[in-house]
């Protein structure tokens, strides 16, 4: 005797079949964990048999980006609270700065000069005008200088860039 299923409306009997089939298409646990450990032990080989060639190949296809150009080491300075020079008016300049390296030895000397460092940014902050620091490019200008002056003065290493975190001309 056959009987309707009430939510397909098909035969009992082909629906069973097809649970059968549906049953049969599940794969075994062997598969699931086996093929990608497989996998990996020949991406893992391929690598150690290929060498850098391999190691660049799988960068390029997952994607993995590399900051080759980003400073290795960062110092943050306390920040700097200075007045511009702008004659006749009452401008503050709030700067919190970072700068950039990728010596190791830098940073020891970064904090043993401290104050020196501190003096050399305060002289080039407070010779800018705020116009100076509002125009196109300005920022940029004060960075290139900031980091001029300070490989001018420092021995173990050089600064690679300078970051402004906060810059606010009130």
């Amino acid at each position: 005797m056959i009987r309707l299923d009430v939510k397909d409306r098909r035969p009992r009997e082909e629906n069973s079949q097809g649970e059968e089939a549906s049953a049969g298409k599940k794969r075994s646990p062997l598969l699931k964990i086996g093929l990608p450990l497989l996998l990996g032990f020949v991406l893992v080989g391929g690598m150690l048999f290929f060498g850098d060639g391999a190691w660049q190949f799988v960068q390029e296809v997952f994607g993995e980006e590399e900051y080759e150009d980003l400073p290795r080491h960062q110092e943050e300075l306390e920040e700097f609270i200075t007045n511009p020079a702008s004659p006749g008016a009452a401008n503050h300049l709030r700067l919190k700065m970072h700068l950039g390296f990728n010596e190791g030895d830098l940073k020891d000397e970064l904090e043993e000069r401290n104050l020196q460092v501190r003096n050399r940014i305060n002289v080039i902050l407070r010779s800018k005008t705020v116009e100076d620091l509002q125009e196109p490019g300005g920022t940029e200008s004060l960075q290139r200088e900031i980091k001029s002056e300070l490989n001018n003065i420092l021995v173990s290493g050089q600064i690679e860039e300078i970051y402004f975190e906060e810059f606010i001309i009130q």
